[in-house]
């Protein structure tokens, strides 16, 4: 079936739906209302009949049913959310024109808003500009407004375009204008060829009241003569923007068929105009035209390869851009035309065209005297001497600090990472640098008038532009510091040796002190020890005796037997007393212990206790025999001397053994015998003062265990076991 037989049925349909509706209500139809329905059928079955006789493949046209958008205004008042939930669409208007991409994107126009159409299948839309349709779809949300995708669509008659809304420049940063039909004035400042078609042929950057606007126009015909032309633009008003649906900045299409009208026609040949000093650029002049491209000469100081180069004529330098890619040297004479616009503390020129028109000699660098007369020399070869701070490799580029005049400039050299810097760039140097001034606005900006900055950089343009004129002392700031360091670390090195020792010797006299006075306490003690034992028993003793005497003296003649008493009581006082003193003079230090060590001393005390007496005598020693403290030794002399001598006078024994162990931080001492034993308990309450309470006593003094183990007819064994400390 044809397109047109396939579409005439579903128009009659539609266009009577209204009609039927009335009628339906019982409300009378005039009969010349009828003949106007009748009318659009046809109008509608001819329309149809045009798009089959085109080709254009639409879906049938149908009721409005419950729940469709059917205006753009509605479809545009959606959330993200609402409108990415794909919702029905049925929208009449008229198509503005087409959009990026252009095969399958376009604009309409219902009176209420425009909107973009994206067709979701393959193929070009098969409307035109200025097409009355009406289209069905869903609602899409779109990268930054809600949009429509086409399902489907039949064109109804031709329509009439909507006006274009003109914008001023603040406007165009306004994100409020998207898909809409708008009209700008500007200057064009570029225009080249679009190598991706869908986006159009042709794109243009217009300079619309200091803006840079991007204007894409879908025109075969070719507007390259319109840089510096003063245009009106109608199109389609878009946008780039980010991840998170935010404008970033605007942009323009012009649709296939729009002309570009031109108010002011650039100049045939822009290099006839005449030429500006570049001192003149930016200044005060009431009559110049803003805008428009300017004709400057001067000697080229430098190139680079991303289209920037440096010219001076006189003593004032420029920065230019351009897309040309002809190779210019230093020296070289050139004309340039271009665009003046803010570039830091001087103009610059973008969008610029040259012509070179000879060759001279490679420019020569300005000295500038001080710093009000460096930062007058922007964009200018200067050359400064100065002392190289640092030199640091950053990427692809090699970043000095210098020291002029006490302020410190920084330099900056474009350097591939496969060349090494030259080895005589030595911090400390004094070198001469030659550059191009880049003057940076980083002070606060005054209310008005003057601006004069108080830094500036350097651009190196090769490795040459730095000359070392003296190599750096060899008492640098480096050295200096490393030698600082070492001397600030020697002298903590000596302060903390001294530290130690006197720390050391402040212990050692400590220990000196501390064992000065426990010799002195000792001493001490043992002299009130002795002082007590001549006052219990000597001087007690003597007294004693001396009664017994005086007695004896006062007895009368005749009286022999009685004197003879006192005597012999004095006698017996007498032997008491010597084995008192004898007692107290073995508890002091023994002068065995001061020839010979613990072990000897026993040996010698077992031979002298055992002289006389019928009995076998052994002295074992295991372990590593070595010296003790005094007073460990002494005591445990004492101790075994006792236990030795308790054995020989109350257990008769057959035989005595003494073990001696030393251990690693003990000494265990053991006397046994096999004579007739004694109980311990009894003994310790009646053996007297050396006895075993005495043994007690001095083991309790060393912090000691003493283990006395004896029973009637099974002999006694005395065990002490004293730590040795170190």
């Amino acid at each position: 079936m044809s397109l047109a037989k396939r579409q005439a049925p579903s128009l009659k349909y539609w266009h009577s739906r209204h009609l039927e509706r009335i009628v339906r209500l019982g409300v009378r139809v005039p009969p010349k209302m009828r003949s106007i329905v009748k009318l659009c059928r046809a109008v509608a079955v001819a329309g149809a009949v045009v798009a089959g006789a085109t080709g254009v493949v639409c879906e049938e046209a149908r009721p409005v049913v419950a729940g469709e958008l059917t205006s753009a205004a509605q479809v545009l008042g959606l959330s993200e959310d609402q409108a990415g939930r794909g919702l029905p669409v049925r929208l009449r208007g008229v198509v503005v024109g087409e959009a990026p991409p252009v095969d399958k994107s376009f604009v309409l126009w219902d009176a209420s808003e425009f909107i973009y159409v994206m067709a979701d299948e393959a193929g070009r839309w098969p409307f035109r500009r200025g097409d009355l349709v009406e289209l069905e779809g869903v609602s899409g949300a779109g990268g930054f407004a809600p949009l429509l995708h086409l399902r489907g669509g039949v064109r109804i008659a031709s329509g009439e375009l909507p006006v274009a809304r003109e914008l001023r420049a603040e406007e165009l940063n306004a994100g409020q204008y998207d898909s809409q039909w708008v009209r700008v004035r500007g200057i064009v400042r570029q225009c080249e060829p679009i190598s991706a078609p869908w986006a159009g042929r042709w794109r243009l950057t217009l300079a619309v009241g200091g803006l840079l606007v991007s204007v894409r126009v879908n025109s075969e015909c070719s507007p390259a003569n319109l840089v510096d032309a003063e245009v009106v633009v109608d199109g389609h008003f878009f946008n780039q923007h980010n991840v998170i649906r935010q404008f970033v900045r605007a942009q323009l299409f012009v649709p296939d068929g729009v002309p570009i009208v031109t108010t002011v026609a650039a100049p045939a040949d822009p290099f006839v105009s005449p030429v500006r000093p570049v001192a003149s650029l930016q200044q005060f002049d009431r009559h110049g035209q803003v805008g428009h491209r300017i004709h400057v000469r001067g000697e080229v100081l430098h190139q680079e390869p991303d289209g920037w180069f440096w010219i001076r004529d006189g003593e004032r330098g420029l920065r230019v851009a351009t897309k040309q890619t002809e190779r210019l040297l230093p020296g070289d004479l050139v004309d340039v035309v271009g665009f003046p616009t803010e570039g830091g503390y001087t103009p610059r020129m973008e969008d610029a065209v040259f012509r070179r028109s000879g060759s001279g000699a490679a420019p020569q660098a300005n000295v500038p005297a001080d710093i009000h007369a460096a930062i007058a020399q922007d964009s200018n070869l200067i050359a400064i001497e100065a002392r190289l701070i640092e030199a640091r490799r950053s990427g692809d580029a090699v970043s000095l600090v210098l020291d002029w005049q006490g302020l410190l400039v920084p330099a900056t050299l474009a350097l591939p990472g496969g060349t090494g810097m030259p080895e005589n760039w030595v911090p400390g140097s004094t070198v001469r640098a030659t550059g191009l001034c880049t003057v940076p606005l980083t002070d606060p900006a005054p209310v008005g008038g003057l601006l004069e900055p108080r830094a500036f950089e350097l651009r190196l343009r090769t490795p040459a532009d730095v000359q070392v004129l003296a190599p750096p002392p060899w008492w640098n700031r480096q050295r200096l510091f490393w030698g600082l360091g070492i001397a600030t670390g020697a002298s903590l090195l000596v302060v903390a040796v001294v530290l130690l020792a006197a720390r050391r010797r402040f212990r050692e006299q400590e220990i000196e002190r501390a064992r000065a006075e426990a010799e002195f306490a000792a001493i001490l003690a043992e002299r009130n020890r002795v002082a007590r034992e001549i006052h219990d028993t000597l001087a007690q003793g003597l007294a004693a005796i001396s009664m017994q005497l005086e007695l004896a003296k006062n007895v009368p003649s005749g009286g022999a037997a009685e004197a003879g008493q006192y005597v012999e009581a004095a006698h017996r006082l007498v032997r008491e007393n010597l084995d008192e003193a004898r007692a107290a003079i073995w508890n002091m230090r023994s002068q065995s212990l001061e020839t010979h060590d613990l072990a000897g001393a026993l040996d010698g005390i077992l031979r002298q206790l055992a002289a006389g007496h019928s009995v076998e005598t052994s002295l074992e020693v295991e372990g590593q025999r070595r010296r003790l403290a005094p007073r460990t030794e002494n005591e445990l002399l004492r101790i075994g001397q006792e236990a030795i001598t308790n054995a020989i006078k109350h257990a008769s024994p057959r035989r005595i053994d003494v073990r001696l162990v030393f251990r690693e931080k003990q000494v265990e001492l053991i006397v046994s015998d096999d004579g007739v034993g004694f109980d311990p308990e009894r003994a310790a309450a009646g053996c007297g003062r050396f006895g075993v309470v005495g043994m007690r006593e001095r083991a309790a003094q060393l912090g000691a265990e003493l283990e006395i183990a004896s029973a009637p007819g099974r002999g006694s064994r005395v065990g002490l076991r004293a730590p040795t400390p170190d």
